[in-house]
């Protein structure tokens, strides 16, 4: 499958994005994240495996350091899964395939991808607390334009 026109062009906006604050742009080897899925025993979408072999996260800033706006796009071996960032106990069926990759100004909130084994959907969400995920978007180009442009969806958690 071949990544949207219109996720490569908001991928190369973010790199410019990023390259205006000074924020190093780190490409992910192809073999790492091959060693990913197998590690975690998942597939990414495509989509997601395309933007992080062009962007890995903010791995010059993690884990204290945010964009000017106070995002941190996680680098993706230290993406959590939402069980273990939330330390809960009892296996949650609805967090169990949630993975986080960003955080808003030091965990103030989440957002996470909640992937769906059995068609290759996924969902991105905004978690702001222990059990929660509000749905945003299903498409990574879209939550991509939507940080760009400092949408104020990615900040209501209502």
């Amino acid at each position: 499958m071949t990544p949207s026109n219109s996720l490569i062009e908001n991928i190369e906006k973010m790199i410019r994005h990023w390259n205006n604050q000074n924020i190093p742009i780190n490409q992910l080897n192809p073999q790492r994240l091959l060693d990913f899925e197998k590690y975690r025993d998942i597939q990414l979408p495509h989509d997601f495996k395309e933007f992080y072999l062009r962007i890995n996260g903010m791995e010059s800033h993690f884990p204290n350091y945010t964009d000017s706006e106070g995002f941190l796009f996680y680098p993706l071996n230290y993406w959590i899964s939402a069980e273990n960032e939330f330390m809960l106990t009892e296996h949650s069926s609805s967090f169990s395939k949630i993975l986080i990759f960003a955080d808003y100004m030091q965990k103030c909130w989440w957002y996470g991808v909640k992937l769906n084994d059995s068609d290759g959907t996924y969902e991105i969400g905004i978690i702001p607390y222990k059990e929660k995920f509000k749905v945003i978007t299903d498409s990574l180009a879209e939550f991509i334009d939507y940080y760009l442009q400092d949408s104020a969806i990615l900040y209501n958690y209502q």
